[in-house]
């Protein structure tokens, strides 16, 4: 077992703490792709490096294991949630950056608790330190897969819930227009689609580009982790 960090964005954090995320993909490095070894239908059979000297399973260069414990890196704020009266009187959290013993805010934590992210200074999660991770995940399987092969139950575990703009009200499903009553057709897919291009299209990999991934699932683990520097920084409401 080896402990790694992972980063996600606040969104895929946040299906994560809801148990909606159980699953992520990763692009494959172009070296590690040129050492595939692939049938006459294009079919993944394994990799091949002359120092090995013969083909062996692809998931060897992987860059997770099955048993790893990856803690996660998010976008955070140094700082401690304190409570203030606004101008009315109504009392109202908010992260002060200047108390003496501060810890580490979490910005999913903050949008969920509805406490004001304006005027604090966020650090990117590529800057959190082990020390500040309160989500640890353990690996339970590694594959590899074309990008475009997801299936939608693949999706729904990739954390998607919200809609495609194509489906509007349509509470997730596609209206299928040859069969009006066959209740449509669900467009988690869909969602991952437009997940996946937010965040690597711009890298040169988005979903038109069909790249090789890693498909990394992964379990919750509850109590892995000392999380007095999160602790610290949480406090009730008075």
């Amino acid at each position: 077992m080896t402990e790694k960090s992972v980063r996600f964005s606040t969104e895929e954090i946040r299906a994560i703490l809801d148990n909606r995320k159980t699953m992520f993909r990763q692009v494959i490095a172009p070296h590690i792709v040129d050492r595939f070894v692939l049938d006459a239908n294009g079919k993944l059979l394994g990799s091949y490096r002359a120092s090995v000297g013969d083909v062996y399973p692809t998931v060897d260069d992987a860059p997770y294991e099955v048993g790893d414990v990856l803690w996660v890196k998010e976008t955070f704020a140094k700082g401690k949630i304190v409570y203030g009266e606004d101008s009315n009187g109504t009392t109202h959290p908010y992260i002060s950056q200047c108390a003496d013993d501060i810890g580490y805010v979490p910005k999913e934590y903050a949008l969920r608790h509805e406490i004001g992210i304006d005027d604090v200074v966020w650090s990117p999660s590529a800057h959190m330190p082990r020390k500040a991770a309160r989500i640890f995940l353990r690996v339970t399987n590694v594959r590899v897969e074309r990008l475009q092969d997801i299936i939608e139950d693949d999706a729904m575990a990739e954390g998607i819930s919200w809609l495609d703009e194509a489906c509007y009200e349509n509470n997730g499903w596609h209206p299928t227009y040859y069969d009006p009553d066959s209740g449509g057709h669900p467009v988690f897919r869909d969602g991952f689609k437009k997940l996946w291009d937010s965040l690597n299209a711009k890298r040169g990999y988005g979903w038109d580009t069909n790249p090789w991934v890693w498909v990394i699932e992964f379990e919750r683990v509850m109590d892995y982790a000392n999380l007095d520097a999160i602790d610290k920084a949480l406090v009730d409401s008075p």
